[in-house]
């Protein structure tokens, strides 16, 4: 019997491995579907849907590159719009022995160059049009401070150059000029350091290193000024302003000889007989050497230039009124006096004139006026003792 179940066993198993699985576990009514063949069109249209929509991405790639091409162009534009106006105000501005980069210096020889109204405005003009395109550009805002300068607006003129130091405070130029505008309030030390700031961060820049000269004469430290002129001297010999103003320095000192030699090369290295600066200088020469119509014909040809400079105007006052010319002298105080009111001295130079006139009421007037200035002092733009004061300088000799 055991025999007998056991092909059993195995065809049950043979049964098993080869039945079909019961057809209540397929779906009814499947239809398998047949694989057909693409016609060629469908083909073609498949192929060109492909490459519409590689064609999209890529597309799309391409129009947001032109887009920030497009972008950087309008920057581009944006910055070369700003710096033709720059330029073109700084043209303007450009003037006596100025170098024509942000932040020059406007002051010559111990005083300040001012330039008149209608300029100034056009140059106002075009630096508001540069800063209408980009409100915190540094050389627009340093640039409109110098204008505000002129305007005689110091203050709010610092103002524009500390926010453009804030904005790109590793721009040497921009701390020279901030210094500049702190040297104009009498903030010698406050100016001292940004001059060397500027130097820190332009170990050549020749610029700061006389700028700083000039703030150390303010001090009377007249060593250490020269010190610095010299230095920018050693790299640029024939450099005309600084020339002039160790020249300068040295009438300063009384030291006439050496004032000559160097107003002599600065005029040689010049080449030019009708540079303003270098006449001044010769003027100051002059008058300290008692030549007086030589010093008269010097300042005349600063005066003729068109440039409004206080001292010039002054200083050709100490000469007229040395010849007697006192009508002549008192227009040219009182010319000093109109391009900067605040200065005392033509105010000075008026008393005396009117008191030798033998017109005393105006004397008292002129007087009244120099008393009130000296009490406004903090705030007034004063000059250096070393001034030309008729009869009081130590460089006149009698």
């Amino acid at each position: 019997m055991a025999n007998n179940e056991e092909p059993k066993r195995e065809e049950n198993a043979e049964a098993i491995a080869t039945k079909e699985a019961p057809s209540e576990l397929e779906p009814p009514d499947v239809v398998v579907p047949q694989k057909r063949k693409r016609s060629w069109s469908s083909k073609v249209n498949w192929i060109l849907t492909i490459i519409g929509l590689v064609g999209g991405v890529v597309g799309t790639g391409v129009a947001v590159k032109t887009c920030i091409r497009q972008d950087e162009q309008a920057q581009i534009d944006q910055v070369k719009e700003i710096n033709r106006l720059l330029n073109e105000a700084k043209d303007i501005l450009g003037g006596i022995g100025s170098e024509p980069s942000i932040g020059t210096s406007s002051i010559l020889v111990g005083g300040e160059i001012r330039r008149d109204k209608t300029s100034l405005e056009l140059a106002r003009r075009k630096v508001k049009a540069a800063l209408t395109i980009d409100p915190d550009y540094p050389a627009a805002l340093a640039l409109y401070g110098q204008v505000l300068m002129e305007f005689g607006k110091t203050a709010k003129g610092l103002e524009k150059f500390r926010r453009a130091v804030k904005l790109a405070p590793d721009d040497a130029n921009l701390h020279n000029g901030l210094g500049l505008g702190l040297l104009r309030l009498d903030r010698i030390e406050e100016a001292i350091d940004a001059f060397r700031k500027s130097m820190e961060l332009d170990p050549t820049d020749t610029t700061s290193l006389g700028n700083l000269g000039m703030a150390l004469v303010k001090q009377g430290k007249f060593s250490e000024a020269e010190a610095c002129y010299r230095k920018v001297l050693e790299i640029y010999p024939d450099d005309s302003r600084t020339l002039c103003r160790i020249a300068r320095l040295m009438l300063c000192q009384c030291k006439l000889e050496e004032a000559e030699e160097f107003s002599n090369r600065s005029k040689l290295s010049n080449g030019r007989d009708n540079n303003v600066l270098v006449n001044y200088v010769f003027g100051i020469l002059f008058l300290a050497q008692n030549r007086i119509d030589e010093s008269i014909s010097a300042f005349e040809m600063v005066t003729s230039s068109g440039r409004l400079i206080p001292e010039a105007y002054n200083n050709l006052g100490v000469c007229l009124q040395a010849k007697g010319k006192l009508e002549d002298a008192i227009k040219a105080y009182e010319s000093a006096k109109y391009i900067k009111p605040n200065w005392p001295l033509p105010y000075e130079n008026l008393v005396g004139v009117h008191t030798q006139m033998g017109n005393s009421a105006k004397a008292k007037e002129m007087s009244k006026e120099v008393e009130s200035l000296k009490r406004k002092k903090k705030d007034a733009l004063m000059e250096p003792s070393w001034e030309l004061r008729l009869g009081k300088c130590p460089l006149l000799r009698n």
